[in-house]
């Protein structure tokens, strides 16, 4: 998936080549039927998502079971002297926590970054307590460090309650259907551990 014209002329030379702008599917399902249509693999597109649907049932089974009902859940990235609120798209595990997992997001979050169009909202440090879930996942990635000295970020209650999970990039960055699904499985257990160590 590229916007870029010259990536896509390289790709081309090598095999025929289809581009799938950013934002073009609904979800790791949609994702997954399209390329199994589009690869003449719809058979294997269907047992995927058969699979999917109950890694999926299994995961949330382990929130619920963590008693998390009525609490809500932000996704925040750190770049060097900016925050940034993701919602449910690819970003940073948004659609594992918001999509598929179907975490409450606060208020200010479902607005201002799950319901634009660029599923995503630059804030400053200031306003961050306006957008702090009962429990917040981090992402901190190209240098980017979120500072943990910061009045701002130690006065939110998640931070006083320990319930911050600061994610790997590595595990978190890429948004391919079964990266999706670990994803989501992990934060299912980060939720579930949490819980049980209360």
């Amino acid at each position: 998936m590229t916007n870029d014209k010259k990536e896509y002329e390289k790709l081309s030379k090598i095999a025929p080549t289809v581009v799938y702008p950013f934002g073009t599917f609904k979800d790791a399902r949609d994702e997954m039927k399209t390329f199994g249509t589009l690869l003449g693999k719809e058979k294997e597109a269907r047992e995927w998502t058969k699979m999917f649907n109950q890694k999926m049932k299994v995961a949330r089974a382990k929130i619920k079971d963590a008693s998390v009902q009525g609490e809500t859940f932000s996704l925040i990235g750190a770049y060097a002297k900016s925050v940034y609120v993701y919602g449910a798209y690819g970003y940073r595990g948004g659609e594992a926590i918001y999509t598929q997992l179907g975490l409450t997001p606060p208020e200010s979050v479902k607005k201002d970054a799950i319901d634009t169009a660029d599923g995503y909202k630059a804030i400053s440090f200031e306003v961050l307590p306006k957008y702090a879930g009962d429990y917040i996942f981090v992402d901190e990635s190209y240098n980017g460090k979120l500072d943990q000295d910061n009045p701002v970020w130690k006065s939110l209650d998640a931070v006083k309650k320990g319930k911050v999970f600061f994610l790997d990039p590595d595990r978190f960055w890429p948004y391919d259907p079964n990266a999706v699904q670990a994803q989501a499985e992990e934060i299912a257990d980060m939720i579930s551990k949490k819980a049980k160590n209360e």
